[in-house]
């Protein structure tokens, strides 16, 4: 609903004006991708909060389009290796998490201390009192359980390898 009728008029207009590969690729698919998540960002709400992670989010996608076409080639000759599929999921997740910061947040203020908290600015949160690191409300349980998760994620197959299956 959003895309499309952002993204068929800048397609025609790229191909009218017979545009080079970079400019064609900005017009008929950088812009549109920006534009429609930064309306998504806007859509949920008068806050910068949100137009941030709209930003963030069609920052993001666009940064993927343009390694899609930088690495295309290469790609067709050469399947990505299990670590570098393990890098790009792990890439992702920070990307999305990064993101949801100022969705969730009630201003600016707190998705910024929030960011500096998620790059150890604030201390790393760890408890000096080691003897219970590894009790059950302690910072060592998210550990085994964020292992637990990534060895879910890389070795297990996701809904499209299962439907592919059926």
């Amino acid at each position: 609903y959003i895309y499309q009728p952002i993204s068929i008029p800048l397609v025609r207009f790229a191909a009218q004006k017979n545009y080079g590969k970079w400019t064609g690729i900005t017009v008929s698919t950088f812009i549109p991708t920006f534009l429609s998540m930064l309306i998504i960002g806007t859509w949920h709400g008068p806050s910068w909060t949100y137009v941030v992670f709209g930003t963030m989010h069609g920052t993001f996608m666009c940064i993927n389009e343009l390694y899609n076409v930088l690495t295309r080639k290469k790609r067709r000759k050469k399947k990505d290796s299990r670590a570098a599929i393990f890098s790009y999921g792990l890439l992702t997740l920070l990307a999305f998490v990064s993101a949801e910061v100022p969705f969730r947040s009630e201003n600016m203020s707190d998705a910024g201390r929030i960011f500096r908290g998620m790059v150890g600015l604030h201390g790393l949160g760890l408890t000096h009192d080691w003897s219970h690191f590894f009790a059950p409300a302690g910072n060592g349980m998210m550990l085994p359980i964020i292992l637990l998760g990534l060895l879910i994620v890389y070795f297990l197959p996701n809904t499209e390898q299962i439907m592919d299956g059926v």
